[in-house]
This record gives structure tokens, C-alpha cells and sequence, in this order.
């Protein structure tokens, strides 16, 4: 979690993909679920063709979370999750991070491109992914000792590039709509949808809903099922 491993994961997925001509990736989890009908998705972008959803929290990134580009990560792997100090390496980790405050270690400093944050989650075209391969050297070397690097490579590389132009939305506003998907941060962490959330859900404008857990409320699950089976 948090981990450059990560991004790898989701290059190498991306790379396999791109091998053939798709016209639109998904990165979609396993409590990830369509809101919409399948022929209404492939409608959707087919109407919205070359357009690149990906969500952004505001144009650049909250200062706040600053800390987590600007440090070295280097034992984010070994620790898990790194708000736990309940380890050794955890605690080593913390140190480190400790002194390059105390010395003013700034990785920002001389940042080559504009940095940008938002959701891991998107649909992007063919081509923006093609083109986001091809800058995996500039992503291992900025973001391999990072924490929580998966929710700035792509936003940083797609705003740095000329797929900035096809941004569907370009307003910058934590809007989800921006990336299709429909995640409730108000409710919990996000919240798990249940049956009294089917009509807000479907007569969204996202096309995913996140998230999802049958051991929680499978009624939802089968509702949508019901009403998009074609």
C-alpha cells in the first residue's frame, strides 16, 4: 500500500493492454461496479471519443500532502502500511524521514514537470496510454521513493503532455465526474453503496460505482445487475 510497486503494477497492466489497439483503458478494482448499461458505456464513449477522464484534485496539489513527494521513501516496500510504527523498518522509515525534514530535503525544488494529484482510478485512451509507457523512466526515477506516488504519476504525466488539451474535465475541482466514477469520501472511507443508494447511483453521471461489498449489501449488487442485464 502506498508503495511504487503500485505504479508498477498498473504499468505493466497497461503496457500488456497497449500491445493491442484498444481505444480506451479502465482502471477499474474488484469493489468497482458499472452504474450504467454496457451499451450505454460504449455509447459514452464513443460520443467522447479521444476525451481523457482522470481526476484531479485541484491544478496542482494540496500542500498539505506535499510531505509525500518531497521526502525518500526508501524502505515504503519493507514497511506496509507506513502510518503503522508498530515495526522496526516502520520506525527506521520514520527517521529517516525525520532528518531529511530536520536538513531540508525538498525534492520539489527542482521539479522538471508541474506536479498534479488526484484519484488512481481513470479511463484513458489508447494513445495517452501508449505515450504514458513510454515515460516510465521519468516515472521510476521520480516517484519510485514516494509515498502514495500512484495518485500523482499520471495526472503529473498526462497534464505535462499535449493529452493535457483532451481533458474531459478541465475545472480542477475534486470532481469525480471528472474520472466517472462515483465514490462517497462524506459517508465513509469511501462508503460501501447499499439498496437505498440505487437510484442516486444510476441516475448519476458516472458510469462506475465505488464501492462495493457483497458481505455488506449484495441487494445493490443484483439490483444493478437486474436493470443493465442485456
Amino acid at each position: 500500500w502506498g508503495d511504487y510497486s503500485q505504479i508498477e503494477c498498473e504499468l505493466r497492466l497497461i503496457e500488456a493492454a497497449s500491445v493491442h489497439d484498444y481505444e480506451y483503458l479502465h482502471l477499474l478494482s474488484g469493489v468497482d461496479f458499472p452504474v450504467k448499461s454496457h451499451k450505454y458505456i460504449t455509447e459514452f464513449f464513443k460520443q467522447n471519443s479521444g476525451k481523457e477522464f482522470v481526476h484531479f484534485e485541484q491544478n496542482g496539489y494540496d500542500q498539505n500532502e506535499k510531505y509525500k513527494v518531497k521526502y525518500w521513501y526508501f524502505l515504503h516496500r519493507y514497511v506496509g502500511k507506513v502510518k503503522s510504527r508498530e515495526s522496526i523498518v516502520a520506525a527506521i522509515l520514520w527517521g529517516l524521514i525525520y532528518v531529511q525534514k530536520m536538513i531540508g530535503i525538498d525534492r520539489t525544488q527542482n521539479e522538471n514537470y508541474k506536479l498534479f494529484k488526484g484519484a488512481n482510478w481513470f479511463s484513458i485512451t489508447g494513445d495517452f496510454a501508449k505515450y504514458l509507457c513510454s515515460q516510465k523512466s521519468y516515472i521510476k526515477n521520480r516517484f519510485r521513493y514516494t509515498h502514495c506516488g500512484d495518485e500523482f504519476f499520471l495526472q503529473t504525466v498526462l497534464m505535462n503532455s499535449r493529452f493535457a488539451e483532451n481533458l474531459y474535465d478541465k475545472s480542477f475541482s475534486n470532481n469525480y465526474d471528472g474520472c466517472l466514477r462515483f465514490i462517497d469520501w462524506k459517508r465513509g472511507n469511501p462508503y460501501i453503496f447499499r439498496k437505498d443508494d440505487f437510484e442516486q447511483l444510476v441516475n448519476s453521471k458516472s458510469l462506475f460505482g465505488r464501492k462495493f461489498d457483497i458481505d455488506v449489501d449484495s441487494e445493490i449488487i443484483y439490483k444493478l445487475l437486474e436493470k443493465f442485464e442485456d
